[in-house]
């Protein structure tokens, strides 16, 4: 894997890429700034690029604020959409005028944003493990990282966070994203991002209303006109960050929101006006199960690309 520092629209963008086959696939890791247990940055891929690069050309890269990517330049730029616009952006500078995209988790915003944005580009989107695109609603909060070893951007702090969230735990050890997650999390971007969102105004939800909007969107566009790309959900079966709503407790007595529960509903929301819309479960496998089992998670990625291309 080959890692550079590229300068997009004036921001150090972070890029790591590997291959060179005729398809390209941009994965787009999780992580909404300061806000979240782990540091992601785009070496959570590192243990699925290799793999993928033997038949496509893999790009990876750090989100605006994230990572080794610079930080928004402006306190209003802490929001999802200048975080797609900058992916979209980087997407440009890297040549790239058609890729299967794969998002994790916080990374599916960005997916489905540059989806409506520009079909022309994304060949297909798969939607990994992504609890954040769920309806919001009055769900019991999921209580799974409660308690968390302090201080939390610790290499000790994270780990623990991630361990809670994994089915399986050989991952964390594999590999530089750990190591990677906690140099950043000593980082003044960090600390940068860490100060806006402790000393922002209480009446600022200039972020949470950036998400609100774009998942608003994302349901009224597949109710009214459809996904305009195929769209895979894939998820870990025991995927343990979903929250459950409490009409569904009420109702149903059960979890509608567990990961095969979830990929269902998304699917049958999305299926009537898309056509190539499936959803796929990895058994024994949790919130990283792509780190997990890196293995089978390539083999579907590259199962269903190619049955896209084949259409």
């Amino acid at each position: 894997m080959d890692q550079d520092i590229i300068t997009v629209n004036g921001c150090k963008t972070r890029i790591i890429q590997a291959g060179s086959g005729p398809s390209d696939i941009v994965l787009i890791h999780a992580g909404a700034f300061s806000t979240g247990p782990v540091c992601h940055n785009a070496l959570a891929w590192e243990l699925n690029m290799p793999g993928l690069a033997r038949s496509y050309r893999v790009s990876a890269f750090d989100l605006l604020g994230q990572g080794r990517t610079d930080q928004p330049s402006d306190g209003s730029d802490y929001t999802y959409d200048a975080v797609a616009a900058h992916a979209q952006a980087t997407i440009d500078a890297l040549g790239i005028r058609r890729a299967h995209i794969v998002a994790h988790d916080h990374g599916a915003i960005t997916a489905v944003s540059l989806a409506f944005a520009q079909p022309e580009l994304v060949a297909s989107c798969t939607i990994v493990g992504s609890p954040t695109l769920t309806p919001s609603g009055d769900n019991i909060p999921n209580r799974l990282l409660d308690g968390p070893l302090e201080p939390r951007s610790s290499r000790e702090g994270q780990r623990w966070a991630m361990d809670r969230q994994s089915f399986t735990t050989d991952h964390l050890d594999r590999g530089r994203f750990l190591d990677e997650a906690a140099s950043i999390g000593a980082s003044d971007g960090f600390r940068r991002a860490q100060a806006h969102f402790t000393n922002r105004q209480p009446q600022d939800i200039s972020f949470e209303r950036s998400l609100d909007k774009i998942k608003i969107q994302f349901f009224a566009r597949i109710r009214d006109t459809g996904f305009p790309t195929p769209l895979l959900f894939l998820n870990g079966n025991q995927d343990p960050t979903f929250s459950t709503p409490n009409a569904a407790i009420l109702s149903a007595g059960m979890d509608l929101w567990s990961p095969a529960a979830y990929a269902r509903q998304m699917f049958t929301l999305v299926a009537p006006k898309q056509e190539f819309c499936q959803f796929k479960l990895v058994n024994q496998a949790g919130y990283w199960f792509f780190r997990e089992k890196p293995e089978k998670f390539n083999q579907v990625i590259s199962g269903y690309i190619e049955g896209v291309e084949g259409v």
